[in-house]
């Protein structure tokens, strides 16, 4: 009896282990253009109170953008294994840092153009009132983004205490 307890205990944590290490909220989700746009579209909608034809207009720019930052990443729709199996990939000594380093600041690029073509075509159809409240937003989330980097910083430049 008391080997069939142990026994079922072991195959319990074995299984919680193994569920725990691949979980839903493990790394960043890849999601599809589509689906990507029309959460944004759906956020929004809700956050200015947007009418049907502005809910219309929204979607197909978010669209075009989230299409956009997926052609500039170079990403279709790729299973989180094969994003694994390319990072080891790409630690090999042939991978050169420089070669990386470029192609970040030329995805980058790629971004902020598309983020300014957003914001223009965001002008157009949100209306003034809208566009102010859309502002204030983007600016608090910036400021809690660098918090938050200033959290990480803080943590990483601290000595380790010897004792």
């Amino acid at each position: 009896m008391k080997k069939v307890s142990l026994f079922l205990i072991g195959i319990m944590i074995m299984s919680g282990i193994s569920f725990a290490q691949s979980g839903p909220g493990k790394g960043r989700q890849h999601v599809s253009p589509e689906i990507r746009a029309e959460k944004m579209t759906e956020r929004m909608v809700k956050e200015y109170s947007l009418n049907e034809n502005q809910a219309q207009q929204l979607k197909v720019v978010n669209l075009e953008f989230a299409k956009q930052l997926q052609k500039n990443h170079g990403r279709k729709d790729v299973s989180s294994k094969d994003i694994k199996q390319n990072r080891k990939k790409s630690t090999s000594k042939d991978f050169k840092k420089d070669k990386n380093t470029a192609e970040m600041k030329e995805m980058r690029t790629k971004a902020k153009e598309a983020f300014k073509v957003r914001e223009s075509k965001l002008k157009k159809i949100l209306t003034n009132e809208q566009y102010a409240q859309y502002e204030k937003n983007k600016e608090q989330k910036r400021n809690i983004d660098r918090n938050k980097l200033k959290r990480v910083d803080r943590k990483e430049t601290r000595l380790p205490k010897n004792s």
